[in-house]
């Protein structure tokens, strides 16, 4: 009796995550600012202005070169200047599956599809024939751009 109920736990538990992890364009339509991205391996959290490190450059190092390697990253890319570009991002999703993405100033409108291939979604863009992996988790909106390059976007409150 004990497995049934587990079977059948798991089933709903496994049946829940999948149906929460669908996106479809609706669940997008609104405004988006951006609330952490990941550069150059180096993620960082805008909302907590922390960085986190990838495990591969912290084997071996002291604390002191953990906070230098940070120091130098801030330095390079994390200028104040770049920051306020950084800081206002914002992607507005409109309910004709059109989206204004406004990077750092430079403001462009695309019309876009979200496609599901096996388990992952994406968004085509219909003008530029580009395609990105995108994740609604935890309502954060995650756009791979490539391997080296996410963005993570919150729902702006109004």
């Amino acid at each position: 009796m004990f497995k049934k109920l587990l079977l059948v736990v798991a089933f709903f538990v496994t049946v829940t995550s999948a149906i929460g992890q669908e996106i479809a364009e609706k669940d997008l339509i609104g405004s988006w600012s951006l609330r952490a991205f990941k550069m150059k391996r180096v993620y960082f959290d805008i909302e907590k202005d922390s960085i986190r490190l990838p495990d591969d450059l912290l084997v071996g190092k002291s604390d002191s070169e953990i906070k230098e390697f940070e120091t130098l990253f801030r330095e390079k890319y994390l200028k104040p200047s770049t920051l306020s570009k950084i800081e206002s991002t914002r992607f507005i999703f409109n309910e004709d599956s059109t989206v204004e993405a406004n990077m750092g100033g430079n403001i462009r409108n695309t019309k876009y599809t979200i496609v599901k291939k096996n388990e992952d979604y994406f968004m085509n863009d219909l003008e530029s024939e580009e395609q990105v992996l995108i994740r609604l988790d935890n309502d954060l909106l995650h756009i791979h751009i490539n391997d080296d390059m996410l963005l993570v976007l919150q729902r702006k409150e109004d």
